[in-house]
């Protein structure tokens, strides 16, 4: 859950989940490399399964960004939750999803989704109400996005996401809907 004591780190970035061409984090490393040239941000990404992990690799040595993207590999979820709380952003371009437990476990931490712009995530972010879309494979529109992004309008966005989770997608939450329905 989100703790509002806990600071997040500025201009901080966690990617949670495959490596693989579904997620396709090429997509969103071609992004963060032009991002960088303007800004100093940090991308953190832990994966278990690692089909594209020596492109990746390669990637990030080739364009020199070993400072600033960062590789952790499988973590255990409950040492999970602080990398959550302690980032800004939550970034996904997946290509299909079915609604990825990464993102839910974001937005219950505050972390503000910029993810695909696909059915699952435009449900689970309002329509972008309390994240920012963009289409899956575009680096431009993700870059666009990236560099687009505004203190003040993130601590709002921050607000929305946190209340959104509560009222929607929270354990609480989905009992209720699921009370009323068979009332």
């Amino acid at each position: 859950k989100f703790n509002p004591v806990i600071k997040k780190k500025k201009n901080s970035f966690l990617w949670v989940g495959r490596l693989d061409k579904n997620k396709d984090p090429i997509t969103v490393l071609k992004a963060f490399k032009e991002f960088l040239k303007h800004t100093n941000a940090t991308l953190i990404m832990f994966y278990k399964e690692a089909e594209l992990l020596q492109e990746v690799k390669n990637f990030i040595q080739i364009n020199s960004l070993e400072k600033n993207i960062i590789l952790k590999g499988a973590i255990k979820n409950e040492h999970l939750e602080l990398w959550y709380q302690k980032s800004e952003f939550f970034i996904l371009g997946s290509y299909k999803e079915g609604g990825p437990f990464s993102l839910i476990e974001a937005m219950a931490c505050g972390c503000i989704p910029i993810v695909s712009d696909i059915p699952a995530h435009q449900m689970m972010t309002n329509y972008g109400k309390c994240g920012y879309l963009f289409n899956s494979g575009n680096s431009d529109k993700l870059l666009f996005i990236l560099e687009n992004l505004k203190e003040e309008e993130c601590f709002e966005k921050r607000k929305e996401t946190v209340l959104f989770f509560k009222n929607k997608l929270s354990h609480e939450a989905i009992t209720s809907i699921i009370t009323k329905a068979s009332i």
